[in-house]
């Protein structure tokens, strides 16, 4: 599998787990959130698409990257926002499935609009459960500048998910302090595997060289899984420097699975940042 297909699969993966992990029904008030009502729909066409979606997302987490779940959002919002009322309605439902929520992301993301922010702002208010806030942050990402208010009030949150959410965000769209934020995050005490492999993510999006530290310690880190580790060490083959060669040999040494790519890597390193001079001979 190649690298970009690796970090697509890692991406909606790493969605799933940040968004929901260790969260079953949670107690919490919230409702439907009212969508604008303007529509031009045929009702019983509306009514098999929300079936349609209904049954997938009793599956959700084997549908995470299925495109008809999708494609029935953009019919659905074809018919107007008011189409849209029953995903949202499922985002609000404190007593939905966490994994079902995240679906709702990857189904509506493609699909954000000016109106839709007021709508996702509210459910990331305190009266909803965690999930609910972090999947409605994570939207809120692809709502242009009229989130930028609520993505920066939601950075302090107290709710881990809701703040990671909220910086991841606010990385998709430039903001290079929440990108330094969120990687500082990486060697915190508390911080959980399954949020550095989130961070991770970001790092792998758009590399750069203060990230290699981190990503040395990802390499041999063997709490992280092997997709999440694999992406690391081809990652310190595009940004590393010499500091990270010794690092990859001892994890090419510890694990066989590891040692061609390791290899590959500190190739790479060495024909980036060696000289022909320091090669020539003397």
């Amino acid at each position: 599998m190649r690298r970009a297909d690796l970090f697509r699969v890692l991406w909606v993966l790493g969605l799933a787990l940040t968004l929901s992990l260790g969260c079953g029904p949670e107690a919490g008030g919230g409702g439907p959130a009212p969508v604008d009502q303007t529509t031009n729909q045929a009702p019983d066409m509306t009514e098999a698409l929300v079936s349609e979606w209904r049954q997938l997302a009793e599956s959700p987490q084997e549908n995470l990257a299925n495109p008809r779940c999708a494609e029935i959002a953009s019919q659905l919002a074809a018919r107007g926002l008011a189409g849209l009322q029953p995903l949202i309605d499922v985002l609000a439902d404190p007593n939905a499935d966490p994994h079902a929520k995240v679906l709702v992301v990857t189904s509506i993301q493609h699909l954000m609009q000016p109106a839709l922010v007021p709508v996702l702002a509210e459910l990331t208010k305190p009266t909803f459960d965690g999930t609910t806030r972090a999947c409605a942050t994570q939207l809120l990402a692809f709502g242009g500048s009229e989130a930028d208010a609520a993505l920066k009030a939601l950075i302090s949150d107290p709710e881990e998910r809701v703040r990671m959410a909220a910086l991841v965000a606010l990385i998709t769209r430039g903001d290079a302090e929440a990108r330094a934020e969120l990687v500082n995050m990486y060697q915190l005490p508390d911080t959980t595997v399954v949020q550095r492999e989130r961070i991770l993510l970001v790092v792998f999006d758009d590399p750069q060289p203060g990230d290699v530290p981190i990503l040395a310690e990802a390499a041999g880190d063997g709490e992280l899984d092997e997709t999440t580790r694999t992406l690391a060490i081809a990652t310190l083959g595009e940004v590393g420097d010499l500091s990270v060669v010794e690092t990859l040999s001892q994890v090419g040494e510890a694990d066989e699975d590891f040692r061609g790519l390791a290899d590959q890597a500190i190739a790479s390193i060495r024909e980036r940042t060696v000289s022909p001079d320091d090669t020539a001979p003397e």
